[in-house]
């Protein structure tokens, strides 16, 4: 539903997902759009297919990274605030750090803790639970065994940990051990198929 060949608005994607028989549903605020100002548009759609919001996926093309995009950012996320406030059962899970650039790594990872932080800080006065949700896409600072550990070393208590099965294989960790690892952080996760013949894994 993410690729360009994608047919359909919001409606038509709660339509397929309800009667491929799921109960819940987590879209991101690239396919939320205009919507985000109209929360109870959303709710009735969704009601109107037996469904629930579980959660929202919230990035942006500075990938958290960018100093010189915080304030705007943080606007942004607080619209989204907003439209989670009318579901109470919903999550917001906040993209991995990314750049385009591979240089001075973990200065971006403290850079994007910032935005963590604050969105944390913001989400907790409207009782909205907060996951990092880390990815192996393109210019992903947050891939490795060793990124993860400096991550969740340095986040805040309350902001949960929400991985990503493919993801984690992609980046060329071994999938158990990391989610054992962080099981009492976990807040959010998402699991894929995955066609191992296929999947180039990076290197580590």
């Amino acid at each position: 539903m993410l690729g360009s060949e994608r047919q359909g608005g919001l409606q038509e994607i709660i339509a397929e997902v309800a009667a491929a028989g799921y109960a819940g549903i987590e879209i991101s605020n690239h396919v939320l759009g205009d919507y985000i100002d109209r929360p109870l548009e959303v709710k009735a759609m969704l009601d109107e297919h037996g469904m629930r919001l579980a959660a929202v996926a919230f990035s942006t093309p500075s990938g958290f990274t960018d100093a010189e995009s915080f304030e705007a950012d943080l606007e942004s996320v607080k619209r989204l605030l907003g439209f989670l406030s009318h579901f109470p059962e919903a999550v917001l899970g906040l993209a991995g750090a990314n750049s385009p650039s591979q240089e001075l790594p973990y200065k971006k990872i403290d850079q994007a803790l910032l935005f963590y932080h604050a969105v944390g800080r913001l989400a907790r006065t409207i009782g909205v639970h907060v996951n990092v949700h880390p990815h192996s896409h393109h210019g992903s600072l947050l891939e490795t065994a060793e990124s993860y550990s400096y991550l969740m070393e340095r986040l805040d208590a309350e902001i949960a940990l929400g991985p990503d099965s493919g993801h984690i294989v992609r980046g060329g960790q071994d999938l158990v051990q990391c989610v054992r690892k962080y099981a009492e952080r976990i807040g959010h996760i998402h699991f894929w198929s995955i066609r191992c013949s296929n999947l180039k894994i990076r290197d580590t």
